[in-house]
């Protein structure tokens, strides 16, 4: 069931659609279709122009997980965060995290008055810079002017947002000063099991990914699969298993992920970024956009929003993320389950 908070920011991006087409301000179409709504008014000010949080503290507090957790459902990346270390920057531009190290070394018993053992464990920390992720959404007039316009855009919001968070969160590519760095940057994958019973290759290789994370939490890594590979498993045990999520951001490999959720530290921003534009709009509609135009080569396919009577609606969230240690990830490819 979709939460207050999470409704306004549905409103909000909905408002900033029907504004485009019918060229009023999105706080009069907010006034007009959601008149009781003073959080939705609230975060549609927030979003196009700068205010203060401490102008509405309980809907910053609100919409903020409430909208993690809406994408959990979808995302594998929403998920994790919500079981990771949570940070904000506030004014910081940048902050310092400790990395995550377990050693038994590092502390003793000692008897009375008897010396405490003194062991070197500072590691350089690891860093977190703002970053944001942004979706463009296409919207026909037929599905702005629909009573169907907040369930329309709430469905396109969350899977965009939720594929491209799981697709940059669990590859293998480095921090290039725009995107954080994939939990499988750096690290070698484990050695998948032969065994010829895919229910016996299952568990070993669980057994393998579980054994090859350090003791870094007290808590069961969470196991991220290909979707068909969810069913897969809990058919071949006859029963749900706990910690494990299908992310469409697998599909169509056999890579099976473990990550230990204290050894990531994410920053999720407080307040999303809402725009809509009409009229002699120009998008390349594609994942993976490209200038229209360099040189002789033009990005394709392009739509023109004003041709096609549409309105194209856009979201930026702050978010980002870190690995306190890479011992805190694992993976593999599976063989024969």
């Amino acid at each position: 069931m979709i939460t207050p908070a999470v409704k306004c920011l549905v409103r909000a991006c909905s408002a900033a659609a029907i504004g485009a087409f019918d060229g009023v301000a999105p706080q009069r179409v907010i006034a007009r279709e959601w008149s009781d709504d003073a959080n939705t008014q609230w975060l549609m000010r927030a979003a196009q122009s700068p205010t203060e949080m401490a102008d509405a503290p309980a809907m910053v507090r609100t919409v903020v997980p409430d909208f993690v957790s809406a994408l959990a459902a979808e995302s594998a990346a929403a998920r994790i965060f919500k079981e990771s270390l949570q940070l904000t920057f506030d004014r910081a531009g940048q902050i310092a995290v400790p990395t995550l190290t377990a050693d038994a070394n590092y502390a003793a018993f000692v008897g009375e008055s008897a010396p405490i053992p003194v062991v070197q464990g500072f590691v350089a920390p690891a860093m977190l810079t703002p970053k944001k992720v942004a979706a463009i959404i296409l919207m026909t007039s037929e599905m702005v002017r629909s009573s169907n316009v907040e369930a329309l855009m709430q469905d396109a919001i969350i899977r965009s947002t939720a594929l491209a968070l799981d697709r940059v969160l669990l590859d293998d590519q480095p921090e290039d000063g725009v995107r954080p760095q994939g939990v499988r940057y750096g690290i070698a994958p484990e050695t998948a099991s032969s065994a010829p019973n895919a229910l016996d290759a299952l568990i070993a290789d669980v057994a393998t990914l579980y054994e090859a994370i350090d003791v870094v939490t007290s808590r069961t890594p969470i196991f991220v699969v290909p979707p068909a590979k969810v069913l897969s498993a809990n058919l071949r045990t006859t029963k749900t298993l706990p910690g494990i999520i299908g992310s469409y951001a697998l599909q169509g490999s056999n890579d099976i992920i473990a990550i230990a959720p204290g050894a990531l530290a994410s920053v999720v921003g407080e307040l999303p970024q809402i725009s809509a534009k009409r009229g002699a709009v120009t998008v390349h509609s594609s994942d993976t956009p490209l200038p229209l135009v360099v040189g002789a080569a033009v990005a394709n396919p392009q739509y023109s929003t004003w041709q096609m009577d549409c309105v194209a609606v856009k979201v930026h969230w702050p978010v980002t993320w870190t690995l306190r240690t890479p011992s805190g990830v694992s993976w593999l490819t599976a063989v024969n389950w």
